[in-house]
């Protein structure tokens, strides 16, 4: 354990704010109630007021039908119709419209918006949820929004944060402006730096490190150090692994599996060749150095009685890894042919598959 008074955290109670007390606080407006001329100055355990209350804090529930305004801490209760004020909040908040606090470490719920400077509890809100600072929980139908850390995040829209985001979860979009652990979105999902894991229907974008992205169209990283898996994937560098359709980027010693691999200082090879028994093929191979892709055409003459045309073309798609051992490398490939007789094309699947070292 740690030696008295060195680095042993000192845990200092939360100062009762300073005014008069009262158990019980009833009204209708400001002036029409029990408090009479000491507004905001009367801190109660039970204040209930039909139209607007204005009291100096609340520590157990206060009800009013419009607006709940309190001027001190809330450590229970505050209610209201539309809304509900406070300078700090250690209870919990609930209003129709608009919850406000100035520090929250409880709970903001309202109909419209939840608003607090900084947040260590939950705030739900059916329009949007607002924090400046950290958040524990933010949930909102439309929009919430963290410029600090943001722990949780939820959002029928959008999610954004201008810090680090442990988890973001939004209908559309989820955007960070710094480091992102876990980004889930129906549209995008965006990270300002390292995106330790994205998740989006159309488009994941970490503009610093990605370790994993997943996308429904296109993933964009600037560095590559885990996987992506889109349609399109694109980054700039990165020794991670690629699997789409196309791939953009990454590093010639990386993988990337899909059909158009576009890899800087990766290989672009073209081969011809005459086999014996006439049939000529013409095979381009361009990809990383571990792993390629193979296009070829290929096919060959064929005479028949009476003058017809069924000479044999086809053309094929396949990849493989290459092995490098010293200066010499050796391609193993599986290539998918499709053939082809004479001026038409196929309409049937006429395949012949095979394996090339």
């Amino acid at each position: 354990g740690l030696p008295a008074g060195e680095g042993a955290p000192v845990l200092a109670p939360v100062p009762e704010p300073p005014g008069e007390h009262s158990w019980l606080g009833l009204g209708f407006v400001p002036v029409l109630s029990t408090d009479l001329t000491r507004i905001g100055r009367v801190r109660h355990f039970l204040s209930m007021n039909v139209l607007v209350g204005i009291n100096g804090g609340s520590s157990g529930l206060a009800i009013s039908g419009i607006a709940d305004i309190q001027r001190g801490l809330v450590g229970g209760f505050q209610v209201a119709g539309l809304v509900t004020l406070a300078p700090r909040v250690a209870g919990t908040q609930v209003a129709g419209v608009a919850a406000v606090a100035g520090d929250l470490d409880g709970v903001q719920i309202a109909g419209t918006a939840a608003y607090a400077d900084r947040v260590d509890g939950v705030q739900a809100a059916g329009i949007a949820a607002v924090s400046r600072s950290t958040a524990g929980h933010q949930a909102a139908g439309i929009a919430v929004v963290a410029r600090g850390s943001a722990s949780t995040q939820l959002a029928g829209i959008a999610a954004f944060t201008g810090g680090d985001a442990s988890l973001q979860l939004g209908g559309v979009a989820t955007v960070a402006r710094h480091n992102a652990s876990i980004q889930a979105a129906g549209i995008a999902s965006v990270a300002g730096n390292d995106a330790n894991f994205q998740a989006a229907g159309i488009t994941s974008l970490a503009r610093g490190t990605a370790n994993i992205q997943l996308a429904g169209l296109v993933n964009v990283a600037r560095r590559l150090r885990g996987v992506q898996i889109a349609p399109i994937n694109v980054a700039r560098e990165g020794d991670g692994v690629q699997v789409g359709v196309i791939n953009v980027g990454g590093s010639a010693d990386g993988f990337s599996f899909g059909l158009i691999n576009i890899v800087p200082g990766g290989r672009y090879d073209l081969e011809s060749a005459v086999d014996t028994s006439k049939m000529g093929t013409v095979l381009f191979r361009h990809g990383g150095r571990r792993w390629h892709n193979v296009y070829g055409i290929g096919g060959h003459p064929v005479k028949e009685d009476g003058g017809s045309n069924d000479d044999v073309w086809m053309y094929g798609l396949g990849f493989g890894p290459s092995l490098q051992f010293d200066n010499t490398v050796i391609d193993l490939e599986a290539i998918g042919w499709q053939v082809n007789h004479g001026p038409r094309h196929e309409s049937d699947v006429s395949k012949i598959g095979r394996a090339h070292v």
